[in-house]
């Protein structure tokens, strides 16, 4: 069975060129996206009024 099978790859390969690349062409309208991340920054120990002030850092980069 196994033999049969790759007999017959063989023969579709030879028939059908084997694996073609395929691209997806990709247009980016200017303005419509844009990156966010986020930052935790509890590690830095920053303290407001002597107590800690756990925050997150929001950075965002819109593209152009």
């Amino acid at each position: 069975m196994r033999r049969t099978l790759e007999r017959r790859i063989v023969q579709w390969r030879a028939l059908s060129g084997g694996e073609k690349e395929i691209i997806f062409a990709q247009r980016h309208a200017i303005g419509r996206q844009g990156l966010s991340d986020f930052t935790i920054c509890d590690d830095l120990r920053i303290t407001m009024g002597g107590e800690c002030f756990g925050h997150r850092l929001f950075h965002f980069c819109l593209r152009l």
